[in-house]
């Protein structure tokens, strides 16, 4: 989790949002910390086990349902709304990054690029500006880019995060026209009219809790062969 004070700052995020008493709220959905050890100056962590990532729910042979998937994205949206509200960006949040249990729940990890602001900073001052990177990770960089990244702007990480979970999505298809409009708007090019999680989560909720239950049981669409995260 840290070598030295390389990574430091991102443990104590981690240790905030995993440890108790926030790793007990049901809408923290961060991959729990249970426990700490040294081995020379490296820090490592215990945690639960986990299977797959968030990608594993809808590959073929998974057996879920639309329902299914939608569930496990409602909670991922729930995680990074719940860390946005205590002002921390996760800024890596492709579907990579949300661990999935054998009874489905997404769980956040790799916290490594993510960057905290003070409760008493204002909103227009919790931007960010230049790659993602944190660490000892200083080059390389290949996941995709917003616009506003690539001119060297300051941007807002929250909405990055929104859209890096919206992409790295791209080979899903519910095939329902209000599930693909929120991913659709989640991804926007545009960072005006791109969502926010709480706000993708509330579409996306007000949707499900619209429909019978029964309707969302068919299979998704999955896409190949799409340049993915």
């Amino acid at each position: 989790m840290a070598l030295g004070q390389d990574g430091q700052d991102q443990l104590d995020i981690w240790r905030d949002l995993a440890t108790a008493p926030r790793a007990l709220l049901s809408d923290n959905h961060t991959l729990p910390l249970m426990r700490e050890f040294n081995i020379g100056h490296i820090r490592l962590g215990v945690f639960p086990r986990v299977s797959e990532s968030l990608s594993w729910v809808y590959l073929e042979g998974s057996q879920n349902s639309v329902g299914d998937v939608l569930d496990m994205i409602l909670q991922a949206l729930e995680g990074l709304a719940y860390i946005h509200s205590l002002g921390i960006a996760h800024r890596d949040a492709f579907k990579t990054n949300f661990l999935v249990q054998f009874w489905p729940e997404s769980l956040i990890t790799g916290v490594v690029p993510a960057v905290r602001f003070p409760e008493d900073c204002p909103p227009s001052d919790r931007v960010c500006t230049g790659l993602p990177l944190a660490g000892s990770i200083t080059d390389g960089y290949r996941r995709n880019l917003i616009p506003e990244m690539l001119s060297g702007e300051p941007y807002d990480p929250f909405k990055l995060d929104v859209w890096q979970l919206a992409t790295s999505l791209v080979d899903f298809d519910s095939t329902l026209g209000p599930v693909e409009a929120v991913l659709d708007d989640m991804a926007s090019m545009d960072p005006t009219y791109r969502l926010t999680a709480n706000e993708a989560l509330s579409r996306l909720r007000a949707y499900i809790e619209s429909v019978p239950p029964k309707s969302l049981l068919f299979p998704p669409v999955v896409h190949k062969n799409l340049p993915l995260q």
